[in-house]
């Protein structure tokens, strides 16, 4: 398992900006077939789209299950913690859902 530092990369977890930067790091190790530790050390500030578009993302791709497996988070703050796991429950509903094609069409022509 690699444990990747967040810190080293940025110092604000808040934009979706962010979110992919953290997403093209984990895509990268994940190609190697490793299972990766992020470690949230040193950082305190944190929003929902860094995770939807990080983390969230992976749970859609990957499926609840196998995500877990894959990606394993470490050292969050209290906020951090509440954000990420709120997220990640509405990743696993949004995986989950029967309507799922419905809300991909919304996603799509609300982006126009």
């Amino acid at each position: 398992m690699k444990e990747i530092k967040v810190d080293s990369f940025m110092k604000l977890c808040l934009s979706g900006k962010e979110g992919k930067k953290l997403r093209k790091i984990i895509e990268d190790n994940l190609m190697n077939n490793e299972s990766i530790i992020l470690d949230f050390s040193n950082i305190n500030v944190f929003a929902s789209p860094f995770f939807n578009l990080s983390l969230g993302y992976f749970v859609n791709k990957f499926g609840p299950d196998e995500y877990y497996k894959k990606i394993k988070v470490t050292n969050l703050s209290p906020v951090g913690q509440n954000t990420y796991n709120q997220v990640i429950e509405n990743s696993i509903e949004y995986y989950n859902s029967e309507n799922k094609e419905q809300f991909n069409e919304i996603i799509e022509n609300s982006e126009n």
